[in-house]
């Protein structure tokens, strides 16, 4: 019988506790086995299993570990994907120099002082602030500048597929996921080997020999979260934001994804005002 997850899991929360197996070894001395339930059955048999509790969790780790591998794995892939992205497209840099250039154009021409740089953070002010109408936005009138002019592609956001989606992943979330498959591996290594034996039983059981190629493939998730590390500072530098000011990953992938929608949804305005 191969059990599941779930079975272990039940498994595991039945195991007897250190007072329980006292009170069952005081009350096996005197009474028969007969007189107990059926659970109590049960914790008097894993009672003469050694270490129950590390093996039971040995187990539950195997079970799960395909698909907290694979979870994983596509959570970090996602973040990559989408660091490549933004890292790669021209459009969000088009689009922050005409947001600069609308900006001093309006702030000089009421007296105000130019600026050097317009933040991929304040991307969503442009939906924010708005005309002397009341009505039209900072960012309507980027658009209508934009089409005028051909500033940008108005379809930046098919260069961007996977930016919503990396947006709902946390990376300190995924590093501290990590971080317990590579304790829970090291249980596992642990429980089923010891130094002077390890070859043999890394050749010899089935356990030992899942540790053996999980530990691999943790190691590649380990690799490939160090790589996402490495290329979001760039994705920062790249929009002249600085890693000291802390912005997680998703945070970032929010603000995009966020402007991408409002974009949209002015761009219609626009154009279903110009034809009326």
């Amino acid at each position: 019988m191969i059990m599941t997850a779930d079975q272990v899991e039940k498994i595991i929360h039945f195991l007897p506790t250190p007072r329980e197996s006292k009170l069952l070894q005081e009350y096996m001395a005197m009474n028969p086995m007969a007189g107990l339930c059926e659970c109590e059955k049960f914790m008097v048999a894993m009672m003469t299993v050694k270490k129950p509790a590390l093996k039971m969790q040995a187990l539950l780790f195997k079970l799960q570990f395909p698909e907290r591998h694979a979870n994983l794995s596509h959570c970090l892939l996602l973040i990559e994907k989408a660091c490549e992205e933004v890292l790669k497209t021209d459009c969000l840099p088009n689009i922050l120099v005409a947001a600069l250039n609308l900006g001093n154009t309006l702030n000089t021409a009421g007296g105000g002082q130019a600026v050097n740089a317009f933040s991929i953070t304040s991307l969503p002010k442009l939906n924010q602030m708005k005309t002397n109408d009341g009505k039209t936005t900072f960012l309507h009138v980027l658009i209508r500048i934009a089409i005028d002019k051909s500033l940008f592609d108005l379809n930046f956001k098919d260069d961007l597929p996977t930016v919503s989606q990396a947006g709902k992943i946390h990376l300190d979330v995924c590093n501290t996921e990590l971080e317990k498959m590579e304790k829970d591996l090291e249980d596992v290594r642990n429980m089923s080997m010891s130094p002077e034996d390890e070859e043999r039983l890394l050749q010899s059981t089935d356990t030992a020999q899942f540790a053996l190629s999980a530990t691999e493939e943790v190691s590649q998730l380990r690799a490939l979260l160090n790589k996402v590390k490495g290329m979001y500072p760039d994705v920062l530098k790249h929009y002249g934001k600085q890693n000291k000011e802390m912005m997680q990953p998703h945070q970032l992938f929010e603000i995009i994804d966020r402007f991408c929608k409002e974009f949209d949804k002015a761009r219609t305005e626009v154009e279903e005002s110009s034809v009326k």
